[in-house]
């Protein structure tokens, strides 16, 4: 928050304690008016950050978890197709055995 800060302070002629309790109502009502998924956003932008650096971050982590649910599941659909194939196998094996 400090460069948002210093922005306020000299763009308004204020003091630091002024323009930090400008910029918290100014957050906190950016807050109230928006959905929770975004307050994390306001708060890093506040900070400094880009916006485009934050959503490219938030982006970056749920395409890492859609890859590592996307290879859980696959491993458990492997475990699944192996598990189904080896008793079919012994169903056959027993019925095979049972014919001969």
């Amino acid at each position: 928050m400090t460069e948002l800060k210093q922005l306020i302070m000299q763009n308004a002629g204020i003091s630091e304690e002024q323009a930090q309790n400008a910029l918290h109502t100014v957050l906190q009502y950016l807050k109230d008016k928006s959905p929770s998924a975004i307050h994390g956003h306001l708060d890093k932008m506040a900070a400094g950050d880009k916006l485009e650096e934050v959503v490219k971050s938030d982006i970056k982590d749920v395409a890492q978890d859609v890859k590592e649910k996307t290879v859980e599941t696959f491993k458990n659909l492997s475990d699944a197709a192996e598990s189904a194939a080896s008793k079919l196998k012994q169903k056959l094996d027993d019925f095979t055995s049972k014919k001969s």
